[in-house]
Parts: C-alpha cells; structure tokens; sequence
C-alpha cells in the first residue's frame, strides 16, 4: 500500500521524528538532495517573519512509492505581486508499482544518518 504524508510541519522535531520511526523518508533525503528552504516565500506579509530560512513543507513516502524528481518552487507569485502563499510550493513526481523500494537516502529529514 503506498501512503505519501505533504504537510506544513511548524514543530521543529517530534511529527518528522515519529514520520521517521514509523518508516517515512523524506523525498529530497531519499533524491540524495539539499533540503530545500520554504519558508517565508517572498514577499509576504512582515507578521509570517517566524521561522524565517527554515524548511516547514515535507512530502515523505514508505517503502512503496519511489521519489524520481523533487523541487520547492520559487517566486511563485500571483496578481499585485504577492506570493500566492507565506510558502514555497513543494512537488515530488513518483514511481509507484514496483515496490516495496530499497532507500538510498544517507540521512532522514532529522539529520540522522540511515544505517542499513
């Protein structure tokens, strides 16, 4: 069964500590990939200047889906200027079928180093 997790995790630590107990990894861990800045998309609004430079926006998988392509966009703006979101815009592409997939990822979305 493929299960993908997105979400806007503002708690530093404990969800993507409990995600990666339960088996979860990160897309961009699992690309071997820079985890990507997402908040604050400029320009925003002065009071979204909480947690600025940091990566709030996570796409994870289990064993049965495999990353193939992942990206925060940048500069997405809308009429006036204005970024449509305090956020960048996170996307992953999948390859789903062939399963249950071997990690390649090094380190999960904590930091910690995956030992195989």
């Amino acid at each position: 069964l493929v299960v993908l997790f997105m979400g806007d995790l503002n708690e530093n630590y404990h969800p993507r500590r409990i995600l990666r107990e339960a088996g979860y990894v990160d897309c961009f861990a699992e690309l071997r990939l820079p985890t990507p800045i997402t908040h604050p998309q400029r320009p925003s609004e002065p009071k979204e200047d909480i947690q600025v430079g940091t990566t709030l926006d996570w796409i994870m998988q289990n064993k049965y889906a495999r990353p193939i392509l992942a990206n925060a966009l940048q500069n997405v703006f809308c009429t006036g200027g204005y970024s449509v979101s305090d956020h960048c815009p996170v996307m992953c592409i999948y390859e789903i079928g062939a399963g249950p997939y071997v990690s390649n990822a090094k380190q999960d979305f904590c930091g910690k180093n995956i030992v195989k």
